[in-house]
């Protein structure tokens, strides 16, 4: 739980870290290679991919890095995500959730997700970090 533990050394008393005081770059590579972070732009009310982990660009073979959500042809990579992420604006909780998922061998397999807001008014969410363990889903490619 390196990030969980950075995650909350980082926010202090408050709900969540600014984005100001948190540096991914502090945490183990295995653990940045699954990370996806995203931007809340509250005036369309969607999500820009600020980060998308280099383990997931291995998985998914696509890299949505700077994409809108709502634009990018992500075939379900981030229609979980768009269900728990819109909840966390309101929650501003932690999640910690299975999700389900095809695995390179075909096979569906389940794995857990890690997601944590990012409030660089002290407010709103305005970033949301999600982990998972990508690998093991196994390469795409």
């Amino acid at each position: 739980m390196p990030l969980l533990d950075y995650w909350n050394k980082a926010r202090g008393e408050a709900f969540a870290p600014r984005w100001a005081d948190f540096n991914i770059m502090k945490l183990p590579p295995q653990v940045r290679g699954g990370l996806v972070v995203v931007d809340y732009d509250p005036a369309r009310n969607d999500f820009r991919v600020r980060f998308w982990g280099v383990d997931l660009w291995d998985i998914f073979g696509i890299d949505i890095t700077g994409a809108w959500l709502s634009e990018v042809e992500h075939f379900g990579v981030m229609t979980q995500f768009l269900k728990y992420g819109t909840e966390m604006l309101k929650t501003k909780a932690v999640q910690k959730v299975m999700h389900r998922a095809m695995k390179a061998t075909g096979a569906a397999g389940v794995y857990p997700v890690l997601r944590l807001p990012i409030s660089d008014d002290g407010v709103n969410v305005t970033k949301i970090i999600t982990a998972r363990n990508a690998k093991m889903l196994g390469r795409r490619r």
